[in-house]
């Protein structure tokens, strides 16, 4: 495998495990937002629930993009034949 090569698996590896932190903090924020949402009433129940659907959306969105440059690294490196 080319110094190019290893130099873009580096890259997809980094990039798909920082995604899945952000998704994992996502998540966690989602959770907060839930947990806040037995605390409150009113109109702030209508916005930490908003805020936890969008939290929940941001923990699937990252979670994809991760999987989807993961699953292009596991592709790079069967193609190569370093697994």
């Amino acid at each position: 495998m080319s110094n190019p090569d290893l130099l873009e698996l580096a890259i997809r590896e980094g990039a798909a495990k920082a995604l899945r932190a952000r998704a994992e903090a996502a998540a966690a924020r989602a959770e907060d937002c839930r947990t806040k949402i037995g605390l409150k009433t009113g109109g702030a129940l209508v916005i930490s629930t908003a805020e936890s659907a969008l939290e929940e959306r941001n923990a699937r969105d990252w979670r994809a993009l991760a999987d989807e440059i993961g699953s292009g690294l596991g592709e790079k490196q069967n193609d190569s034949g370093d697994l």
